[in-house]
């Protein structure tokens, strides 16, 4: 409990504090996600239900000469976890940020959750995402060009004295030639170098991929794997996103080598492409300083989208398993502040998955409020 009372004494610190100098002052944010899900023809263990997935306090704080402070707490299934807590420097086109954040890598692992188009990233950006880090990284934010570049420690914001801090870094770089509101081309790419955390009770390092496929509600891991013996992590993916009035595409490939020793290496890879229509109100957004796209701001707005995905686990020495899937969904802005979404999921499990080989559909839906 010390460590909670910590966290939201510093949140409310982070709200009280006087700005150094006259600025836009302190900020109140959040969001809540209520999810409900529905299966059909599901393995074992994948139950139907309703859950509060998502609950958080965003606390910004924004004064002159470019200084900007943010604070995000979640409180979604009864436990109390920092997500973005971070101090950031802004000069010209140069971004500085330091604290607990992302390693800006890719499209679907660097978005936030608030702007998918589907309820979750792609299957294959949550099996290979290793989440928020300590560190610091560096952004360079051109009109046709973006660059940012991090290095972080640990692979979490808590450790105690059995466990050795790994260390991490991560690189992205973005060419957009032409970009305006509703006119869009980016290509880009980017790297993840890692070695994890060692805890001293354990006889090596060890990475975990996992993902439940497609859903925050409660469900068993279709991925479950366990890669031991770690030397390092080598991440890289390719990614693309264009819109051309109310179309938009958007695609990447990802791929994991796990380096171990004395053993032989892991291979794992995935892919993704969605892409959907803008049917009613303002077309898809785009951040130009985090280089992601962000959902419409309504108010009214209407969007239909489908998602094909691959995530491949199996390589010569590991069978953790095979998944492919098929989504369609359909999201109604109704105001920047209130959306309601609806997605249908079919996938495709092999014989190496937790739940062996088999094939099921998930219909979901979600109302998501945010402020």
């Amino acid at each position: 409990m010390e460590k909670y009372r910590r966290i939201i004494g510093s949140f409310l610190f982070l709200l009280v504090t006087p700005a150094i100098h006259a600025g836009d002052g302190p900020t109140l944010g959040g969001r809540l996600f209520i999810d409900g899900g529905w299966y059909a023809g599901a393995p074992k263990g994948f139950h139907s239900g309703v859950a509060i997935t998502d609950v958080r306090l965003t606390g910004k704080y924004r004064w002159n000469d470019g200084w900007y402070a943010k604070m995000d707490i979640s409180f979604a299934r009864n436990q109390i976890r920092l997500k973005d807590v971070f101090i950031e420097k802004t000069i010209g086109r140069h971004i500085f940020r330091t604290g607990y954040m992302l390693g800006f890598f890719s499209l679907d692992q660097s978005s936030s959750s608030n702007d998918f188009l589907f309820l979750t990233a792609s299957n294959c950006a949550e099996t290979f995402y290793f989440g928020r880090r300590l560190g610091a990284s560096y952004t360079l934010n051109l009109p046709t060009y973006y660059a940012s570049a991090g290095v972080f420690c640990g692979d979490g914001v808590w450790t105690d004295q059995k466990t050795e801090q790994g260390y991490n870094a991560s690189v992205r770089f973005v060419f957009r030639p032409y970009h305006d509101i509703g006119k869009l081309f980016h290509i880009g790419s980017g790297a993840v170098f890692r070695v994890p955390d060692r805890h001293e009770e354990a006889t090596s390092r060890l990475i975990t991929l996992k993902s439940k496929a497609n859903t925050s509600l409660p469900a068993p891991s279709l991925f479950a794997l366990p890669v031991d013996h770690v030397r390092r992590q080598w991440q890289w993916n390719i990614e693309t996103f264009a819109q051309d009035g109310a179309f938009f595409v958007q695609a990447e490939y990802m791929k994991v080598w796990i380096e171990r020793y004395p053993h032989p290496a892991f291979c794992g890879q995935g892919t993704y492409v969605e892409g959907g229509w803008v049917v009613k109100g303002s077309v898809l957004g785009y951040n130009p300083v985090d280089a992601l796209p962000v959902c419409a701001s309504g108010p009214e707005a209407l969007i239909l989208f489908g998602r094909f995905n691959y995530t491949d686990l199996n390589d010569r020495v590991f069978r953790g398993g095979r998944l492919h899937d098929l989504s369609v969904g359909a999201n109604y802005y109704l105001n920047r502040n209130l959306i309601f979404r609806f997605n249908y999921s079919h996938q495709w499990a092999d014989a190496q998955s937790t739940v062996g080989k088999t094939n099921w559909g998930l219909f979901q839906s979600r109302i998501q409020f945010r402020f």
